[in-house]
């Protein structure tokens, strides 16, 4: 009887130690935690680059229009291109604020722009705790 015990026992035993079909879990448990923080950090990235396009076409604007106006006063084509980049902000959303934003006259009515703003980030805090920085000319 020992010995029947003992050879049904081998047998689980054998069986249990052979079975592999569990690893893949155990294995997408352990990598769970480093897909969920690239997905996160994919997202922040996304919203930053969304950020960034928006800013520029806004800044592109602006300096469409300062240098589309009809006057040969560098003041006033400075004024246009703020004045319309500002609006825009306010039209996306953004808060005018949040923006730096510089303008310079160039040479034969060339309106030049630059812009700065922080983006919040939502997932990589974790990792970066400060905003992302975002900036266009």
């Amino acid at each position: 009887m020992r010995h029947a015990v003992r050879l049904h026992l081998d047998t689980i035993c054998n069986r249990f130690r052979k079975d592999r079909s569990g690893q893949f879990s155990l294995a997408a448990v352990a990598a769970m935690p480093m897909l969920l923080v690239a997905t996160g950090i994919a997202v922040d990235l996304a919203g930053q680059s969304n950020k960034r396009f928006e800013l520029q076409n806004i800044m592109d604007s602006a300096v469409l229009a300062g240098a589309a106006l009809d006057t040969d006063s560098d003041a006033a084509r400075k004024r246009e291109a703020r004045n319309v980049f500002e609006g825009a902000l306010v039209g996306a959303g953004i808060n005018v604020a949040a923006v730096t934003a510089d303008f310079d006259i160039l040479d034969d009515n060339v309106v030049n722009g630059a812009a700065r703003m922080d983006v919040a980030l939502s997932f990589a805090k974790m990792i970066y705790p400060n905003s992302a920085h975002v900036r266009v000319e």
